[in-house]
């Protein structure tokens, strides 16, 4: 019995020190990503992933705007491009509000968010540029994310900016191609028609 229970203490001493270096390893991941510029590279980097999904004809890569670089963009069959954007925000007040039980901080904290989400949709904004991109730009933002800031889509629509979560990415940019595919199809009976 008590060979039976040295051997239980022994197992659960080693879960606890496997627990201790797996925390360890989390807090130095998110020490390494906390920094803006480092967390705009990770959400670049998982957008690369996601974006390098798609045939390497729809893809546009640094795309010069007006003096502003699109890291990435969805070239359309009409020839314009869909701008897209990357928009890690948020992550601390997501783990604020996550851990809040407090009705009146969470409202509060969502509010940061919102805010923080939006002055993040006004940079897409800046992305849109009539003759070369489409009328609507997207910011692609973490699902965590986004599953807070549905109050923020109507505004961010009223921008010209789609919010959408990594996950939803591929088929939002499905639906676009498709889109644009039947606008040129109705176009050219248009044509068809006036000739």
């Amino acid at each position: 019995m008590q060979s039976a229970l040295a051997g239980l203490n022994g197992f659960l001493q080693g879960k606890a020190a496997e627990e201790a270096r797996t925390r360890e390893a989390i807090d130095r991941l998110e020490k390494v990503i906390s920094g803006t510029k480092t967390k705009g590279s990770a959400g670049e980097n998982l957008l690369d992933v996601v974006f390098s999904q798609l045939p390497a004809d729809w893809q546009v890569r640094n795309f010069a705007l007006s003096g502003k670089i699109v890291e990435f963009g969805l070239k359309l069959p009409n020839g314009l491009i869909l701008p897209i954007d990357s928009k890690w925000v948020g992550t601390r007040l997501i783990e604020q509000f996550i851990a809040s039980t407090a009705l009146d901080d969470k409202q509060r904290i969502k509010a940061e968010i919102d805010r923080a989400i939006l002055a993040k949709v006004k940079e897409v904004h800046k992305y849109i540029e009539a003759g070369l991109t489409t009328s609507f730009g997207i910011a692609a933002v973490p699902d965590s994310v986004f599953e807070i800031c549905h109050s923020c889509q109507v505004d961010a629509f009223a921008l010209g900016v789609i919010l959408c979560s990594y996950s939803m990415l591929i088929p939002v940019l499905l639906i676009s191609i498709q889109s644009s595919l039947k606008n040129l199809r109705s176009i050219d009976l248009q044509r068809l028609e006036a000739h």
